[in-house]
């Protein structure tokens, strides 16, 4: 509750700083478990934040079209990498685009 106070109602976070008051938990404590949580939601948020490499973007057009790039942006969206998933999803997308030009464009070129 700590580290994402937003997501829960002011009835909720009293009720927590109640709880913590009637543990005896000091207040230098409270902060420390505070300072302690935002460094932890501030983890989360650069994790989340993150893009995904060339390497593997190019990698994902070539190769993972299909079953596979879809398991590698769902894989990434439940480890918490929002914007790899986000990435992943549009590389997938690219990659469906380019080899369905190429399976129309083909049979022209021979």
């Amino acid at each position: 509750m700590l580290a994402h106070p937003e997501d829960y109602l002011p009835e909720a976070r009293d009720a927590l700083a109640a709880e913590l008051e009637k543990r005896n938990i000091a207040p230098e404590v409270r902060v420390e478990l505070q300072t302690q949580s935002q460094a932890s939601k501030h983890q989360e948020d650069a994790k989340a934040s993150e893009r995904l490499g060339i390497g593997l973007r190019i990698f994902i057009v070539i190769f993972c079209f299909g079953l596979t790039g879809v398991l590698l942006a769902v894989y990434y969206d439940s480890k918490g990498c929002k914007q790899k998933a986000r990435d992943c999803w549009m590389m997938l997308a690219l990659s469906l685009a380019l080899h369905f030009l190429l399976g129309i464009l083909l049979p022209f070129i021979y």
